[in-house]
């Protein structure tokens, strides 16, 4: 029971650590050089912040069970977690065969729900979920899958993003993301740059517009976004992620650009409650 128990709770305080990673600013700040990397490979793995990993919950635990005598258990469980998470990381896109055959497809519906795929993990590095198969605000899991399934994360494609990274990166210095907050980017408009501030970008008055029949809108729900009211990736750090509308016609829409509003994405007039 010791190897089941080590593998699950290990992997259970990751997916809660990483998950925080996306919705609290300083944990993503620490976690940002992880994505970043516009392609996917092995490499990718550990491409970590040095405090991120530092404060990793799930290296303390294996630490404190270590000491408690779990040590085979903690090693056979390392071994099979750093299989799973290289591979998911990994070019060589191992599940592509279990998609290209109908026979397998029932094989694949169980590995993919239970484990990490390139797929999935793919998905979540892409750089924005606007291609449709891309899902940054999820996919978090680092070995069982089922976490992000259980707690309604999960996107399964089986397809694989072409545009991996972040929107609107600055390129900061490799230093800086290294070493942040010790070292920080000399780029004014990066969330690792000294002194940087992420602005609010709501306005008072819903913004009219005509929107196009099938055409998908991505709308802006954190209020940060420089494009409103749609999604430019600056919900990056927050517990937001834009949403996904389309259209059976074209037509006028009036869509709610203060945040306030309880039918979103459209206006219901809450901004005439606003003071400011």
């Amino acid at each position: 029971m010791a190897l089941p128990f080590v593998l699950l709770v290990d992997d259970f305080i990751q997916y809660w650590y990483h998950r925080k990673a996306h919705e609290w600013s300083w944990l993503w700040n620490l976690h940002r050089p992880h994505h970043t990397g516009p392609d996917m490979g092995v490499m990718v793995t550990f491409r970590e912040n040095i405090f991120y990993v530092m404060i990793i919950p799930n290296i303390w635990f294996l630490g404190i069970v270590t000491y408690l005598g779990l040590v085979q258990a903690v090693a056979i469980a390392l071994v099979a977690k750093y299989i799973v998470v290289v591979s998911a990381h990994s070019e060589v896109r191992w599940d592509r065969w279990l998609y290209k055959h109908k026979s397998m497809d029932g094989l694949a519906w169980i590995i993919e729900r239970t484990i990490s795929t390139p797929a999935t993990h793919f998905a979540h590095h892409g750089k924005s979920s606007k291609d449709g198969i891309s899902n940054p605000t999820g996919n978090f899991s680092n070995m069982f899958f089922f976490w992000d399934v259980m707690f309604g994360t999960a996107v399964i494609t089986r397809e694989y993003p072409e545009e991996f990274g972040i929107e609107n990166d600055p390129k900061d210095h490799w230093a800086a993301h290294l070493y942040w907050p010790i070292i920080k980017s000399d780029k004014a408009n990066s969330e690792i740059g000294d002194g940087y501030h992420k602005e609010m970008t709501t306005v008072k008055e819903p913004l009219l517009n005509e929107v196009e029949e099938g055409k998908t809108y991505w709308w802006c729900s954190c209020g940060y976004s420089k494009d409103q009211p749609f999604c430019n990736g600056s919900h990056n750090g927050t517990k937001y992620k834009p949403m996904k509308v389309q259209f059976d016609k074209s037509q006028k829409v009036s869509w709610c650009t203060c945040k306030m509003t309880k039918t979103s994405p459209y206006c219901d007039g809450s901004h005439k409650q606003l003071t400011v």
